[in-house]
C-alpha cells in the first residue's frame, strides 16, 4: 500500500478528509449494497405506480370538477 492510501484525520484538512470519503464510497460491503440493492428494486416501482396512480386520479377529479 502507498502511504497516500491512508489519511491521517488529526492532522488532515478539511478538504482531504472530504476527498478520501468521496472516494472510499466504493467500499460499502456486502450487507449494505444488497441493501440498497433491494432499496432500488423496490423503489422504483414504487415511485412509478404512485406516479400513475396520481395521474389517474387527478384526470378523474379533473373530469368530475
Amino acid at each position: 500500500m502507498k502511504k497516500n492510501d491512508f489519511v491521517n484525520y488529526n492532522e488532515a484538512s478539511s478538504w482531504e478528509k472530504l476527498r478520501n470519503s468521496i472516494s472510499s464510497w466504493r467500499y460499502i460491503g456486502v450487507g449494505k449494497s444488497l441493501l440498497l440493492w433491494f432499496l432500488a428494486i423496490s423503489l422504483v416501482p414504487l415511485v412509478m405506480l404512485s406516479y400513475i396512480n396520481y395521474l389517474v386520479a387527478y384526470q378523474g377529479l379533473t373530469i368530475v370538477g
